[in-house]
């Protein structure tokens, strides 16, 4: 009697330290650092396609790319399509402009713009006068409904597009702020320009 009492009180003991030590494993809790791109908000724990953050995705097809998105469902889901892809284009514009801008800042010396205030002067003008460009031949290349309802958009610059948009640009510039732009310049200095801007925008 007393063996079995013995070997009952063992196996209690075994069995309290199994429990303790389920008891004691670490809790593994969700977090977005874990996520390379998230949903934010309370879908912040559920995984999104990198496109969404990081949209420069296929550099061999498009020479610039972006993302948009939109949570206005009141017009219905054809609306908020258009109103993502109108965020995406802005975006993608805006890094073209950019680009633009700054390339034509940094060439003002060299192409003989007076110095730093011509440089200065350049930026305000271009910067005005490509408020209202519009890019050409951009493609829509993936959409989706996000768990939150929002809806995202991916576009992209083709590079068959690339040079067409900064012709266009430079178009824009010489008619609506010539003073940013040198005069009498040669065909090639031209070319130079326009090279360096494709670089810029290619991440070159």
């Amino acid at each position: 009697m007393k063996k079995i009492l013995a070997l009952s009180v063992v196996a209690m003991a075994l069995v309290g330290c199994q429990s303790t030590q389920q008891e004691s494993k670490p809790v593994v809790e969700k977090s977005p650092a874990y996520l390379e791109c998230n949903f934010g908000g309370e879908y912040y724990e559920v995984a999104a396609p990198k496109w969404k953050c990081e949209p420069n995705t296929n550099r061999e097809m498009y020479a610039k790319q972006a993302s948009g998105s939109s949570a206005n469902k009141s017009g219905g889901v054809a609306h908020q399509r258009q109103l993502a892809i109108l965020d995406a284009n802005r975006t993608l514009a805006g890094q073209f402009k950019t680009d633009v801008i700054a390339t034509i800042k940094s060439s003002s010396g060299t192409l003989g713009i007076d110095g730093a205030a011509g440089g200065a002067g350049a930026t305000k003008d271009v910067s005005e006068a490509l408020v209202n460009f519009e890019l050409k031949g951009t493609e829509i290349i993936r959409t989706m409904t996000g768990p939150n309802g929002h809806v995202y958009v991916h576009v992209g610059m083709p590079r068959a597009a690339l040079q067409q948009n900064i012709d266009l640009a430079l178009e824009v510039v010489q008619e609506k702020a010539p003073n940013s732009l040198p005069t009498n310049v040669t065909p090639a200095q031209n070319k130079q320009l326009s090279d360096d801007i494709a670089k810029a925008l290619e991440g070159m």
